[in-house]
């Protein structure tokens, strides 16, 4: 930034920061100086680059403009899809009467750093989540391929998962009651077989 003035003259120093950049913190910069007779003293001020964060829940695109760069727009890397993700988790529950679908949604998101003068992009750590443990449930009479689906903790490196649940007919037992013109059971005959089965009755009389 130039400065001008007459031998003797006090000089005000407003530091005018290049597009870009910043005045690094706690350095002491004069207000003014004097003009002497063999000029005005440079007055050196250290920058650094300026930096701008980008949240998720405002990110940008190359159409908008940097705060403090007017000249410059976005780079790419900074859109609402580099900065969130959603990792899913399909469970199908195929009981015997039908098939019910739980949907387990995880919403990972980050930040993004962007240099204005380079338009270098620095990413923030990925958050995480879980998948919830699900209890899976139960049908009178079949027993299900898992009875719980465990709990899982997301991060971004996680992959979407499908987890199917079936359910398969229950061994069941009976018997064919042989009893006196009491109703005082004397014999019996064991009957087996799984849940829907058609049994047949052989009766083996005693």
């Amino acid at each position: 930034t130039p400065l001008t003035g007459t031998t003797g003259d006090t000089i005000t120093i407003t530091p005018q920061i290049p597009a870009g950049w910043k005045q690094v913190p706690n350095q002491e910069v004069p207000s003014t100086v004097t003009a002497g007779a063999d000029g005005i003293p440079t007055v050196t001020i250290k920058v650094e680059h300026a930096t701008t964060t980008v949240t998720p829940d405002h990110p940008k695109t190359p159409a908008d403009t940097l705060p403090d760069n007017p000249g410059k727009k976005y780079p790419s890397g900074v859109a609402k899809d580099d900065l969130n993700k959603t990792v899913t988790r399909t469970i199908n529950v195929k009981k015997p009467n039908g098939t019910i679908t739980k949907i387990q949604n995880v919403r990972l998101s980050r930040t993004a750093t962007v240099d204005e003068v380079t338009g270098e992009v620095t990413y923030g750590e990925w958050s995480t989540g879980n998948w919830d443990a699900y209890n899976v449930p139960t049908v009178a009479g079949y027993t299900p391929s898992q009875t719980t689906v465990q709990k899982v903790n997301v991060t971004s490196e996680t992959q979407p998962a499908t987890v199917d649940i079936t359910y398969s007919p229950a061994a069941q037992t009976g018997k064919i009651s042989y009893v006196d013109p009491n109703g005082k059971e004397v014999s019996n005959t064991p009957l087996t077989g799984t849940t829907g089965d058609t049994i047949t009755i052989t009766p083996q009389i005693p």
